[in-house]
């Protein structure tokens, strides 16, 4: 399979998991869920699953999960400030 020969190499190999999309169309769910299901059940010592370290117990994230989420949270938030550039009122407080 594409690991084995990526693994023979001497590489390391980061396997992410398939977030869903908006489209839906076709079997594209099915096939998602079973891309995500086998690179879940891979067991290759040298692969490394992100999923486990952020999200362990099936509904908690764990701290470096957290993490994750907050520094894509500041990332956006820094995006959207810079975009804007003046205030939306005079300055009064809005009832």
């Amino acid at each position: 399979d594409v690991w084995t020969v990526a693994l023979e190499t001497g590489a390391n190999v980061l396997a992410l998991s398939v977030l869903e999309a908006e489209h839906t169309g076709g079997d594209l769910i099915q096939r998602r869920n079973e891309l995500n299901w086998m690179i879940a059940q891979h067991s290759e010592d040298r692969c490394d699953t992100l999923k486990p370290r952020i999200w362990d117990d099936g509904l908690h994230l764990t701290m470096d999960g957290y993490e994750m989420m907050g520094e894509a949270i500041a990332a956006r938030l820094i995006e959207l400030l810079h975009v804007v550039e003046e205030p939306r009122n005079d300055g009064r407080i809005l009832k």
